[in-house]
């Protein structure tokens, strides 16, 4: 079966297009969430790229700590070089052991839906084991409202040659997350985000662009034929 060999490698433009001018809109959206309920001095980000959300969460907080991981040495190699004061890691983090340590804020912003069902409860594992005493965890991705758990491969064809099969978009539903972080001991609150800005498709088409529909000037969508609703899911310890 092509999941079998399902791999994630759509990563190279975060190298040939560097960081964005003006914050990216869910950057700006993370950062109200987190002054709505914490103020952080340590920031892990999971599946950092080359560090440009760690970059703009010091800027907006009094963060004196701040870790990345990632799996593509390169992306951390570039990261390095343009966020110096940032301490960056090769981990997965559905790794079976990651690196010991506690932040007040930890991020993962777009990695959930590479994961296979599988994997996801040790995503969660691993992600609320980082989390400080009364810090928060923050992750942002598509989630399905309708009760279904989608999981998505998928290759790219260029000029009539076939790609790998790769892993990423899968959906989850409400019900499932709730469920795994319940059972965790820990509590979720799902916010929704509304992009603010339309996105011109790109070469890459499992990159995001915005379509008009009847009920969203914004609607999300791809190369894959999705409709894309994202959530922030912030999670805190359960009382």
């Amino acid at each position: 079966m092509p999941g079998q060999d399902a791999r994630y490698q759509n990563h190279h433009h975060y190298i040939r297009e560097g960081w964005a001018k003006e914050p990216k809109e869910t950057f700006k959206a993370l950062a109200e969430i987190i002054e709505m309920r914490s103020e952080p001095r340590s920031h892990l980000d999971v599946g950092c790229a080359t560090g440009e959300l760690l970059s703009y969460a010091r800027s907006r907080f009094p963060i004196d700590k701040s870790v990345g991981w990632d799996v593509f040495e390169e992306l951390l190699e570039t990261g390095r070089r343009l966020f110096p004061t940032a301490d960056f890691a090769r981990v997965s983090v559905v790794d079976d052991a990651v690196p010991e340590g506690k932040y007040d804020l930890v991020t993962a912003m777009g990695v959930m839906s590479i994961f296979s069902f599988a994997q996801l409860e040790r995503f969660w594992r691993n992600l609320t084991a980082m989390v400080e005493d009364g810090g928060m965890l923050v992750v942002l991705s598509p989630l399905n409202e309708f009760g279904c758990d989608i999981e998505v491969t998928h290759r790219k064809r260029r000029d009539r040659v076939a790609g790998h099969w790769e892993q990423g978009w899968s959906v989850y539903s409400f019900e499932t997350i709730r469920e795994i972080v319940e059972e965790l001991g820990w509590k979720v609150t799902f916010v929704p985000f509304q992009i603010g800005l339309d996105l011109e498709q790109a070469d890459d088409p499992v990159r995001t662009w915005t379509v008009a529909t009847g009920d969203n000037p914004r609607q999300l969508t791809n190369g894959l034929k999705l409709l894309i609703n994202h959530y922030f899911m912030v999670v805190r310890r359960a009382n």
